[in-house]
């Protein structure tokens, strides 16, 4: 009897990729052939892996929709794992939760309890099991997986701060207008997001006071730092500042490279901060790490009091070294303890270490109950399709992957061609695949 085989959709290698590869760790242990690829590889996936089961990290466009739908008619079972789904809002927790007609899931694997009892609520017919599993890549401040990466042993001289940005909103304000507005108008329906425009605006503000902190921080000259920017804000204005800095300040910082994975960052610093609301606070807690949180103008986008009670507050550069001083004093942070676990447990499903496993283990169980065909009817662009997945997989390259891109970008400029330049930037490979999992395998 032939092994089973799932497809594992990976929407952003830095982000994603160690999750997903845990969880599919735990399925070649249970002897099922499990296949990772970049998001954008849903369709080419059925062609060349002729999988078992799919799973997706949304389903939430109808061509999305109508797929799940057609896997459905085929026997292919389909999931959905999101890679943001905290979902603290209740008008973007419904926006997630509410079902397209032609949408057929098998399973959702929810970060949180407020999501599942969303998505029950909207799934009137009862098609999907919905089970809550907490968040996989959260797994890696755990023993075995935290072993996974190589942190330091050495002692410090001085304190290491791990610094994070979460100032995303504020780079549409250096785009047009037009480009903008297409891009909200998807979420503008939701009043949190109604007045767009305002958000980018205060988040534009908040991120120039930020660099009054940073420079606080470095002038004091007591700390090691390193500054950890969200991925979706460009390096050129934090490398800027930075090149205009004294020599001396310099020394003071490490800036990180983009891609750089925040898990053992957090591991490896004494203390963390970050600007209002932002995960990394929250995965802190989860390492037993002291937060410190930054706050600017209390916008209900980028502000929360529930969230924001539970960690070491500053609103003023000026203040900011002291409190760093006093949080490293007292590492513990014994104040927000019961209430940061009552947060865990109902945000992130009391994370402990085996959140891929549980996903794995429903994955295996649906696999063994399910009576799939013998033989999928594949179309003939499913055959194309995957046969381009299987070539550029044989080149060591994504779905994503266009030969011609560089030639266009040279004769048009990277501008023009800088979304699919992105879409190719996050792709997993099947090198990284490789690796990580070959890591996983010598942890177990």
């Amino acid at each position: 009897m032939s092994k089973k085989r799932v497809v594992l959709l990976v929407e952003h290698k830095n982000r994603d990729l160690n999750g997903c590869a845990l969880i599919a760790q735990h399925l070649n242990d249970a002897g099922i052939e499990t296949f990772l690829e970049p998001v954008n590889a849903w369709q080419s996936a059925l062609g060349a892996h002729k999988p078992h089961f799919i799973l997706f990290n949304h389903a939430l466009r109808p061509h999305l929709a109508d797929f799940t739908g057609r896997l459905h008619r085929l026997g292919v079972l389909t999931g959905v794992l999101p890679n943001e789904g905290l979902l603290y809002r209740d008008e973007v927790r419904v926006y997630n939760s509410k079902r397209l007609p032609n949408l057929h899931l098998d399973h959702y694997f929810c970060w949180n309890e407020p999501h599942r009892e969303c998505l029950l609520k909207h799934d009137e017919k009862k098609l999907t099991q919905v089970i809550t599993v907490g968040v996989p890549r959260f797994d890696f401040y755990f023993q075995p997986w935290n072993r996974f990466f190589k942190t330091e042993t050495q002692a410090r001289n001085r304190p290491r701060i791990l610094v994070c940005t979460n100032f995303g909103f504020a780079e549409w304000r250096e785009r047009p207008r037009s480009e903008v507005d297409q891009f909200f108008s998807q979420w503008s329906h939701l009043p949190s997001y109604a007045n767009y425009w305002e958000a980018i605006e205060v988040n534009h503000r908040s991120r120039l006071r930020f660099f009054d902190f940073l420079r606080a921080i470095l002038v004091s000259g007591q700390f090691e730092v390193v500054l950890k920017t969200h991925p979706r804000e460009s390096r050129q204005l934090y490398e800027s500042w930075l090149a205009a800095l004294p020599e001396k300040l310099q020394t003071n910082i490490n800036y990180v490279p983009v891609d750089a994975n925040i898990t053992p960052l957090i591991l490896d610093c004494d203390l963390e901060i970050s600007c209002e609301k932002c995960t990394t606070a929250m995965e802190s807690w989860i390492a037993r790490k002291p937060t410190i949180e930054m706050v600017f103008e209390k916008h209900p986008l980028f502000y929360d009091h529930d969230f924001s009670k539970l960690n070491a507050l500053c609103a003023t550069p000026e203040e900011i070294v002291a409190t760093i001083e006093t949080q490293l004093r007292q590492p513990e942070q014994i104040e927000f303890a019961e209430g940061r676990k009552r947060h865990l447990g109902r945000w992130c499903h009391s994370p402990a270490g085996n959140s891929s496993l549980s996903v794995a283990t429903v994955i295996a169980a649906s696999l063994k109950a399910h009576q799939a065909p013998k033989k999928l009817r594949l179309n003939l662009n499913d055959v194309r399709r995957g046969l381009k997945l299987k070539a550029y997989r044989a080149i060591g390259e994504p779905y994503t992957f266009s030969p011609s891109l560089q030639v266009r970008e040279r004769l048009l400029g990277k501008k023009a061609y800088s979304k699919r330049a992105v879409l190719y930037e996050k792709s997993v490979t099947p090198k990284e695949v490789r690796q990580v999992m070959k890591k996983l395998h010598a942890l177990v």
